[in-house]
């Protein structure tokens, strides 16, 4: 099956993008809680149990694939049904292959019995990294909680090839499930956890019911899937706002009503896909932020159709909000920039924060103005629902972030992981020491840093000797020699003091409370005092040092 977006969301499984946690720690770990696992905010994955056998499985909206690399798993029991399959992913060039085979599967608290999936042998990847992540990362399949009858998929392949009972063994393992449990909903429900965040959501996948703590989204406005009949989860949205004013918005010629554009909400996308206009628009409202044209900044992980990046200040939050028809959703600043550490040039290693909100190329350019990600998914409840005979397919949002608090969330966060990491570098000196390898021309003070060290060097030593006033005078003998007269009458005094003290203290002599002598102290004196001495600042360049 080929994927319509660019970007093939299998790479996304087989890639493991930097992400830095609040503790500054960036070892590969996952968090646990609600039966959804969140791999360093890049991916969401569930517990699927094949066979007697669990491993990890990325939570997909955009497919109806179902499958796991077999290769490092080992036998277990299912049944081969004599049926190959190939997916293919974003320009083809990626491919998956394997036998198709049927066994029990456990998945989100169900268990079906006899279910059709995908038993990859072949993994076709640039770089060939796809069997040694399963083995390292414990990421070996995926699961589609997309529309079922999807071109191409194991139902079609199991019909076209004349097996038994092919559309029920082989529909998605979600239609299966509620088949099991007709008086439930046909609908499945998310919360994303943001790693790095203890006071942001906590994951959760629900099948057929709600999260009775999230319950309250029953009456949230159902978002049509739109156009009608559409196969993917694609809704209506008004645009986005910075600080309450919207941003203006090339709308696509794709059949959208005036003043609406298509959003698609996938799961099995990281970040956020964008118009490339729309994303300057953003980041261009965000005080301290750069823009970056075709650099080599990394990109903190996520994929872009560009070279180009907003740099922001790591501690500068924004007001963003996503708007629907009289509802509008904040985005929590952790989700707007994305921090990464990277050894610059000059070899020196950094914390960098870069836009989440990417130009997705043709993927926004098409069929849709926006594909959001995890980094909006994050933020709300979101429930999906296939509809029934009475009510077409929708999705409900329920808002997961409050503004107020999340800005006091993101300060606190931000602000100890540049504690625990290499220093920040501001916006423009960064752009600049990639662009010509020099981090400043005008002095510009590093954000978020506690000792802004605006020059490291001596003033002194800014001019050469040979520079003169505007009068033509050269001042440099002449200092020079006034300190040097300075000092000498200064241990002539000193020596005379100590004769005078030798004199008095001499035996059979009686002290007298004659005057003292108090010497005038120059104003460059007090540096040859040892407790004013200039000692050579610590290097700014030492990546690991608090500040």
């Amino acid at each position: 099956m080929i994927l319509s977006a660019t970007l093939p969301l299998f790479l996304l499984i087989f890639t493991q993008p930097l992400f830095v946690a609040a503790d500054g720690s960036s070892e590969r770990r996952h968090i646990y809680d609600g039966g959804v696992s969140n791999n360093k905010n890049t991916r969401y994955t569930a517990t699927v149990n094949i066979g007697g056998k669990s491993i990890q499985a990325t939570l997909d909206t955009g497919s109806t694939d179902m499958w796991r690399v077999t290769k490092l798993m080992g036998a277990d029991s299912f049944t081969d049904l004599g049926v190959t399959q190939e997916f293919f992913y974003g320009d083809g060039s990626t491919t998956i292959q394997g036998g198709i085979v049927t066994g029990a599967i456990t998945f989100g608290g169900h268990t079906v019995h006899q279910q059709a999936f995908l038993n990859v042998t072949v993994v076709c990847l640039p770089q060939n990294k796809g069997l040694d992540n399963c083995k390292s990362d414990g990421i070996c399949g995926l699961v589609g909680l997309g529309f079922p009858d999807f071109p191409g998929d194991i139902s079609d392949a199991l019909t076209k090839a004349n097996k038994t009972d092919a559309q029920r063994v082989g529909q998605p393992i979600l239609q299966n499930i509620f088949e099991q449990c007709p008086g439930d909903g046909q609908f499945f429900a998310l919360s994303f956890s943001r790693e790095g965040d203890p006071q942001g959501p906590t994951a959760q996948l629900d099948i057929g019911k709600y999260n009775p703590a999230l319950e309250s989204v029953r009456d949230e406005p159902k978002w049509s899937v739109y156009p009608k009949g559409k196969k993917s989860w694609n809704i209506l949205a008004k645009g986005m706002s910075v600080d309450g004013k919207s941003i203006p918005w090339v709308v696509n010629q794709d059949g959208a009503p005036k003043g609406d554009i298509i959003v698609e909400v996938d799961t099995g996308t990281p970040g956020w896909f964008l118009r490339l206009e729309m994303r300057d628009s953003i980041y261009s409202r965000i005080p301290g932020a750069a823009f970056a044209k075709d650099s080599k900044i990394g990109s903190g992980g996520y994929w872009r159709a560009d070279n180009d990046l907003w740099v922001v200040p790591c501690t500068q939050p924004a007001n963003v909000t996503v708007d629907f028809e009289g509802r509008s959703y904040p985005i929590h600043p952790l989700d707007l920039s994305t921090v990464t550490y990277q050894v610059g040039p000059d070899n020196v290693n950094r914390t960098v924060c870069v836009n989440t909100l990417t130009n997705g190329g043709s993927m926004v350019n098409g069929t849709k103005d926006m594909l959001v990600g995890d980094s909006f998914l994050r933020n709300v409840y979101a429930v999906y629902s296939f509809g029934d005979d009475n009510e077409d397919p929708y999705i409900q949002l329920l808002s997961q972030t409050n503004a107020d608090k999340a800005n006091d969330d993101f300060m606190a966060v931000r602000k100890q992981l540049l504690a625990n990491g290499p220093p920040e570098l501001a916006p423009e000196d960064l752009i600049r020491l990639y662009q010509t390898g020099s981090s400043s021309s005008d002095g510009t003070k590093s954000p978020g840093n506690a000792n802004d060290l605006a020059s490291n060097k001596d003033l002194s030593s800014s001019a050469s000797p040979s520079d003169t006033s505007s009068g033509g005078i050269n001042w440099g003998p002449i200092v020079v020699g006034l300190l040097a007269a300075n000092l000498l009458v200064v241990l002539i005094l000193v020596a005379v003091s100590i004769l005078n003290f030798m004199r008095r203290d001499q035996p059979g002599r009686t002290r007298s409370a004659g005057p003292t002598y108090a010497p005038v102290r120059g104003k460059d004196e007090g540096l040859l005092q040892a407790d004013h001495l200039e000692l050579p600042v610590q290097p700014y360049s030492d990546p690991y040092t608090d500040h």
